[in-house]
């Protein structure tokens, strides 16, 4: 990934990721971690700074040279006893403890190979499968239909005016998500009976849990209650997906 500055400014221009500090076993509370990634930039100030409740002591190779080139970096901290609040590790062009800088224009930095560790050594990066990485992406982001002719799931008509599919997901979420939609004229239709029926409505989430959910909608024709329905979207700009972000 690649950030370049537009015009200078005094500020900062960085990536930032957020842990699950809170998660039990609370897995970040009192430990030396390491963080390290290769970093390309043309400023002093491309630096690594972590929060876990206000920014911490780090050591390593913490900024780059500036020389245009990859260079590894690494940033080695202890965590609080308890982290009662953000837990996260910021990379970018930025002060120390994320104080503003000078940047100017035209500043980047390109960043690959991020991990953290716990220890002081950083190991080589460990490459996941595209299968791993998807079912891990998936617990904050669940991409379930988009564009023309994609497969909602099977239903029901609840009621005449009210049509209802059951959505599993792929990998239990994060937390219980909330629903992420677009919705229009004719984005989505409901096949059941013989008929094609449009739903051009928003889908209304219904009991979520982090591995399921239900959705309903308003359809533009009332169906027949009890009617099995097979629901797919109609439109290159409808999408359903479900987020558990932290």
């Amino acid at each position: 990934m690649k950030l370049t500055a537009g015009a200078a400014t005094t500020g900062s221009m960085r990536l930032r990721q957020k842990f699950e500090y809170s998660l039990f076993p609370r897995q970040y509370d009192n430990k030396t971690f390491i963080l390290s990634a290769k970093i390309k930039s043309n400023s002093q100030n491309a630096r690594l700074n972590v929060y876990a409740g206000g920014y911490l002591a780090v050591s390593g190779t913490t900024y780059h040279s500036g020389s245009g080139q990859y260079e590894t970096l690494t940033a080695i901290f202890t965590t609080p006893a308890t982290i009662t609040t953000e837990f996260s590790v910021h990379i970018g062009i930025d002060g120390v403890n994320s104080a503003n800088t000078a940047i100017s224009n035209g500043d980047y930095f390109e960043v690959k190979e991020v991990q953290l560790e716990v220890g002081k050594v950083a190991t080589p990066f460990e490459h996941r499968s595209y299968g791993e990485e998807l079912a891990l992406c998936q617990r904050y982001y669940y991409l379930h239909a988009e564009g023309g002719n994609d497969f909602v799931g099977m239903g029901d008509f609840y009621e005449a005016d009210q049509v209802d599919v059951g959505i599993q997901f792929p990998v239990t979420m994060r937390a219980i998500p909330t629903l992420d939609q677009v919705n229009g004229t004719n984005y989505y239709i409901v096949y059941t009976a013989g008929v094609a029926i449009y739903v051009s409505a928003a889908w209304i989430l219904f009991r979520p849990s982090p591995t399921a959910a239900t959705l309903f909608a308003t359809p533009a024709v009332n169906g027949t209650a009890g009617n099995a329905a097979r629901i797919v979207t109609n439109s290159s700009g409808s999408y359903i997906a479900f987020k558990a972000e932290l």
